[in-house]
């Protein structure tokens, strides 16, 4: 999938965030981070835990683990190891 269609999921998050006055909204399940992101560590040999943080403008950082950071950039506009 393209990134415009993991955007337009992380706007219809935000909007509903928005409605439910929520600020930020943390995901650390794989298929939601992948959903929303793109980003997956369900690549064979990958064990490592990723979490997604979303805030009420849409705007995403991922979290992963050291190793997994310099190849994720693409994913989030903010990447974090």
């Amino acid at each position: 999938m393209n990134k415009t269609i993991h955007r337009q999921r992380t706007e219809t998050l935000a909007v509903a965030m928005r409605k439910k006055n929520l600020k930020y909204v943390l995901l650390e399940d794989v298929k939601g981070i992948c959903y929303f992101s793109g980003f997956s560590i369900l690549f064979p040999g990958v064990k490592n835990r990723a979490s997604l943080l979303v805030d009420a403008k849409g705007r995403t950082t991922l979290v992963v683990s050291a190793p997994l950071a310099a190849g994720c950039g693409a994913h989030a506009e903010k990447v974090v190891p």
